[in-house]
C-alpha cells in the first residue's frame, strides 16, 4: 500500500472530533460549504481578488480545506479526542499540534502541482488556522514525520524551515512580538499588498468554513442564499402606497460608493441602510434594545430565515421571544447562524465585528467578509471617543480592502467629518423644516424647588420624562418628588436584568398609551428607548447627548410647540468630570448661548454639535486626547504588523470597566437554578436555565469591588467560570445601592448601553 492509499484509509477512519466525526466527514463538510460560498458569492469575491489570483483562488482555497486537518491522523491527537483504538508507535513521546503537521501532506501530495508562491500561501493558511506555539521546533515536526509516518525528513526540512523560519519581530508595549503574516522574502516576491490580501482571504475563508463546519448543535451552512433588499423594499412600499424618500433614493443612486448620510430621527434611515446592504451585510447600532427593534423590522421585511441577531444579550432576547410568541423560529439556528455570519442580513453591535482592526489571532475571518459583504454604521456620534476611533480605523481598513460602508447619523461632529474625508466617496444631509422642540434653558439645578414644582405641575398635564446624568441624581429626584406626593417611576442601569427589561417595557407602554405622569431615567434613554414624551426635563449634558435627549420628546412633530416642551437645567449638573468632561459641557453651554431659548429646528441642532465638536475646539481636551490615543494605537499596530489578544481587543473596544454581580438577596433562587443547570443534559434547556440565572445579574463599576472587596465574593465554580459574583449590597425599588454614598458618576456606560 503506497503512502497516498494509506493516508486515505486513515483520513476515512480516524477522528476529527471527540464525537467520532471522522476527518473525512469534517473535510467533506468544508468542501460542501466551499461550493455554497462560491456559488452564492463567488463573483463578488473574485471582483475583490488581485488579478493574478483570480483564476486559481478557488483551487487554492479547496486545497487549504482539503489538507487543513490531515495532521489529526497524529496518534497523540487521536488519543486526545478519545479514540482508544489508536496507539502511538514507539518513539512518539509528545503531541505536535495538528496544524503544524498538516502542511507536510500538502507539500507531499501537491508540492509538484503548485508554484512556490501558491504552495506557501496555502501552507501558511493551514499552519495559522490555529495558533502556532512560540516554542515550535522544526526538528520535532521532522522527527514525528519520520517515526510515525515513515517519511524522509530531509525532503521536508527546507519546506518547514521556510514555512516556520525567520520570524519578523518588533517591540510593542515593551514586549517582543511576532509579525502575524510571517514574511518570507525568499518566496513572496510579488506585490506585498496583493499577497497580503490573498492570504487574508485564504485564511479568513478557511476559518469560516472550518468553524461553521464544526458546529455540533445545528446543521449549519456557511452562507444562506442572499436577499435582494431593493426588490423586497420596493414591493413592500408599493403595496403600502409609499415611495422611497430622498435619503433612500440617494443611497440607491450611490450604492456602490462609501457613503455618509446625516438625517434626523424618523427619516427612514433603517430602510436606507437595508437598501445599501443589497445582498449581504451588517446593520450596526450602539444600543441593544434598538438592535432588537431593527431585527424585528428586518424579519418583517425579509423573513426570519434571512436575518441574524448578534449582541451580548441576543440569547436572552431570542429565548424570551420564543417563550412569549411560541413561534419556534429556531433559537440555535439563529444564534449560531449569526455567530458564524451565515444569514445574509445581521443586525448587531459594532463590538461583534469591528474589533478585527486589532488584528487579533484569526481576525482574517471577519475582514475577509468585506470582500462581498457590506456594513451600515448607524448613529456613529453616539460612541465614546476611544470606541469612535476604533470604528473609524476599522472603516478605513474595510475601504482599503475594497469593502463598502454607509454611515448614517442624526448629527455629525465636525472633526469626525475631517477624519472620514479620505474614505467617504459621497455625502448628503437630509432634514425637514418641521419644528419639534421649544426649549427653555434655566440657570438652576434640576433638584431646585422651582424645578421640582415644574415637574409636578407638568406631570398633571401630560407625559413627563426626566433625564439625569447619573444614577444617584435620578434616585435623588425621585425621592424629592415623593416628598411632594408625586410618585415617579425610575429606570437606570443598576436594576437586575429581568427588572430592567420589565421597566423598559413598562416605560415604553406608558409613553405609548399613558396620559400623564413622570418617569425618571439616565442617559440610557437617549437612544435605547422607543418613547415619545410630551415634556422633557433634563440636566445639561454635552451637545451630542443633549440632541439625543431631544429625540425623546415630540418625536414625530405632531404636538404643539407654541409653549416650551423642553426644560434644561444648567447649574451644577451631576456627572461633571466623570460622565461628561467639563470642557465639553462649557463648549456646549457656549454654543447654546449663541442659539438661545425658543423654537429649535434641525439646523440649530446640527450647528450646535458641529460647533462644539470642531477640531479647533477639541484640541487639548480629554475627549480628543482619548480619540487620538486610540487612533494612534491602532495605526501603530498596523504599521508594525502586530496583533493583540482577542479578549484584550474586545475589552479595549468596549472599554467597560465593570463587573457582573448578583445581589445577595437572590442567592437562594440562583443556587436552585445552578443545580438545575448542572443536571440538565439538553443543550437548549441548559441555555434557557442559564438565561434565567443571568436575569438576576447587574453590571456595576469595577471600583465598587476594588474599594469594598468584602462586599463581593464568588463561591460557585460555575459562576466563577462566567465571571459573576454575589454582591452583599441592598437591592430594592431603586435598584442596587452602592457600597457607600456619593455620586457614582455612572462611568460604565461607554457607547453600548
Amino acid at each position: 500500500m503506497n503512502n497516498l492509499q494509506r493516508l486515505e484509509n486513515l483520513i476515512n477512519t480516524l477522528w476529527a472530533k471527540s464525537d467520532g466525526t471522522t476527518i473525512r466527514e469534517h473535510t467533506d463538510k468544508l468542501l460542501q460549504n466551499l461550493e455554497t460560498l462560491e456559488e452564492l458569492y463567488g463573483c463578488d469575491i473574485e471582483e475583490s481578488l488581485p488579478q493574478r489570483f483570480k483564476s486559481n483562488f478557488w483551487n487554492l482555497l479547496e486545497l487549504a480545506c482539503k489538507y487543513h486537518d490531515y495532521g489529526k491522523i497524529h496518534c497523540k491527537f487521536q488519543q486526545k479526542v478519545g479514540n482508544k483504538t489508536f496507539n502511538c508507535p514507539k518513539g512518539v513521546e509528545k503531541e505536535i499540534k495538528h496544524n503544524l503537521v498538516s502542511p507536510a501532506f500538502l507539500y507531499l501530495f501537491e508540492g509538484n502541482h503548485l508554484n512556490e508562491e501558491e504552495l506557501y500561501l496555502v501552507a501558511l493558511a493551514i499552519l495559522h488556522h490555529h495558533r502556532v506555539p512560540d516554542n515550535t521546533d522544526v526538528e520535532d515536526i521532522l522527527n514525528l514525520l519520520t517515526v510515525e509516518f515513515g517519511l524522509e525528513p530531509n525532503g521536508f526540512r527546507k519546506f518547514y524551515r521556510t514555512l516556520l523560519g525567520r520570524e519578523e519581530y518588533g517591540f510593542f508595549k515593551g514586549k517582543k512580538v511576532k509579525n502575524p503574516l510571517l514574511k518570507r522574502r525568499e518566496v513572496f516576491k510579488g506585490n506585498p499588498e496583493e499577497l497580503k490580501k490573498t492570504y487574508i482571504l485564504l485564511k479568513g475563508f478557511l476559518l469560516r468554513l472550518d468553524h461553521s463546519g464544526s458546529v455540533k448543535q445545528v446543521d449549519l451552512t456557511v452562507e444562506k442564499p442572499p436577499v435582494d433588499t431593493e426588490k423586497v423594499l420596493k414591493e413592500t412600499f408599493q403595496n403600502e402606497g409609499k415611495k422611497l424618500n430622498d435619503l433612500q433614493e440617494f443611497v440607491l443612486k450611490n450604492k456602490d460608493k462609501n457613503l455618509l448620510a446625516v438625517a434626523q430621527t424618523g427619516y427612514g434611515k433603517t430602510e436606507a441602510g437595508a437598501l445599501f446592504l443589497k445582498r449581504k451585510g451588517f446593520f450596526t447600532l450602539p444600543v441593544r434594545t434598538a438592535i432588537n427593534s431593527i431585527y424585528e423590522r428586518f424579519k418583517n421585511y425579509f423573513g426570519s430565515q434571512k436575518v441574524g441577531l448578534l449582541h451580548s444579550s441576543a440569547t436572552s432576547y431570542l429565548v424570551k421571544r420564543e417563550e412569549e410568541t411560541n413561534k419556534g423560529e429556531g433559537i440555535l439556528e439563529t444564534l449560531f447562524g449569526a455567530k458564524h455570519f451565515s444569514q445574509p442580513l445581521i443586525v448587531c453591535t459594532p463590538d461583534q465585528i469591528l474589533p478585527f482592526t486589532f488584528h487579533y489571532e484569526g481576525f482574517e475571518k471577519v475582514l475577509s467578509l468585506f470582500s462581498y459583504a457590506r456594513i451600515v454604521v448607524d448613529e456613529i456620534q453616539s460612541y465614546e471617543p476611544h470606541t469612535l476611533a476604533f470604528i473609524v480605523e476599522a472603516l478605513k481598513e474595510i475601504a482599503a480592502f475594497g469593502g463598502k460602508f454607509l454611515i448614517t447619523t442624526a448629527t455629525l461632529p465636525a472633526f469626525l467629518r475631517e477624519e472620514l474625508v479620505e474614505i467617504i466617496d459621497c455625502e448628503a444631509t437630509f432634514i425637514t423644516d418641521k419644528i419639534r422642540h421649544n426649549i427653555s434653558f434655566i440657570n438652576e439645578e434640576i433638584t431646585s424647588e422651582r424645578a421640582l414644582n415644574q415637574i409636578a405641575k407638568y406631570s398633571k398635564k401630560g407625559k413627563v420624562l426626566v433625564i439625569a446624568n447619573t444614577v444617584e441624581r435620578a434616585k435623588e429626584i425621585k425621592n424629592l418628588l415623593r416628598e411632594k406626593e408625586i410618585e415617579a417611576k425610575l429606570l437606570h442601569s443598576r436594576f437586575i436584568r429581568k427588572d430592567r427589561q420589565h421597566l423598559e417595557r413598562e416605560i415604553e407602554e406608558f409613553f405609548r398609551k399613558g396620559e400623564r405622569g413622570v418617569w425618571i431615567t439616565t442617559q440610557l434613554a437617549e437612544a435605547s428607548l422607543n418613547i415619545d414624551a410630551d415634556f422633557l426635563f433634563t440636566e445639561i449634558s454635552t451637545a451630542d447627548s443633549f440632541v439625543q435627549r431631544l429625540g425623546r420628546v415630540n418625536r414625530f412633530g405632531k404636538k404643539t410647540t407654541e409653549e416650551p416642551n423642553v426644560f434644561v437645567y444648567t447649574q451644577s449638573p451631576s456627572g461633571l468630570g466623570t460622565v461628561y468632561p467639563r470642557t465639553l459641557l462649557e463648549l456646549t453651554l457656549n454654543g447654546i448661548s449663541q442659539i438661545g431659548n425658543g423654537k429649535w429646528d434641525e439646523e440649530k441642532k446640527l450647528y450646535l454639535v458641529e460647533t462644539v465638536y470642531s477640531k479647533e475646539n477639541l484640541i487639548g481636551t480629554r475627549y480628543f486626547e482619548n480619540y487620538k490615543r486610540a487612533k494612534d494605537y491602532i495605526e501603530s499596530l498596523h504599521s508594525l504588523g502586530l496583533r493583540e489578544d482577542k479578549g484584550f481587543a474586545l475589552q479595549m473596544f468596549r472599554n467597560i470597566l465593570d463587573i457582573t454581580v448578583i445581589p445577595e438577596r437572590f442567592k437562594d433562587e440562583v443556587c436552585q437554578l445552578l443545580e438545575l443547570y448542572q443536571r440538565e443534559t439538553d443543550y437548549v434547556e441548559k441555555l434557557k436555565i442559564r438565561e434565567q440565572i443571568l436575569d438576576y445579574t447587574v453590571s456595576v463599576p469595577l471600583y465598587w469591588e476594588l474599594k469594598n472587596p468584602t462586599n463581593f465574593r464568588s463561591e460557585n465554580k460555575l459562576l466563577q467560570k462566567w465571571s459573576i459574583k454575589f454582591a452583599n449590597l441592598p437591592y430594592g425599588e431603586n435598584g442596587l445601592e452602592p457600597p457607600a454614598k456619593g455620586d457614582d458618576g455612572n462611568p460604565t456606560t461607554v457607547g453600548i448601553i
